[in-house]
């Protein structure tokens, strides 16, 4: 299997390639175990977010943010940093603020994974 072009839309050339390199076929996997955890963790952030858990929050982000790092989903990982930034400064506002744009750029994210699957 060639690694589609449409991967470098959302995810870092040099992180994929590294990946693929090491895991071969066994990548698509690896991003869809990406998407599902993803997609868990950011379901968490509104509700979290409303109820005021900072710390809850603060790690949820922190772990979206590695995990996105790790698979080469670095505009996303960007996005997560800084919700982690706002949640440690207690900027619950900022936080609401940037939770739309995460959002999409998780979609844009699982759009690609489902065109490379």
């Amino acid at each position: 299997m060639a690694l589609n072009p449409v991967l470098f839309t959302q995810f870092d050339e040099a992180v994929v390639s590294t990946l693929y390199d090491l895991l071969g076929d066994d990548f698509l996997q690896l991003l869809e175990t990406f998407r599902q955890d993803s997609s868990q963790h950011l379901s968490s952030l509104g509700p979290l977010i409303e109820a005021a858990q900072v710390e809850d929050l603060t790690r949820a982000a922190h772990s979206l943010k590695g995990i996105s790092a790790n698979v080469g989903a670095l505009s996303f990982s960007e996005l997560c940093r800084q919700i982690e930034f706002m949640a440690r400064a207690n900027d619950l506002a900022g936080c609401r603020q940037h939770l739309a744009g995460l959002q999409k750029q998780f979609e844009a994210v699982e759009q690609v994974i489902r065109e490379c699957q």
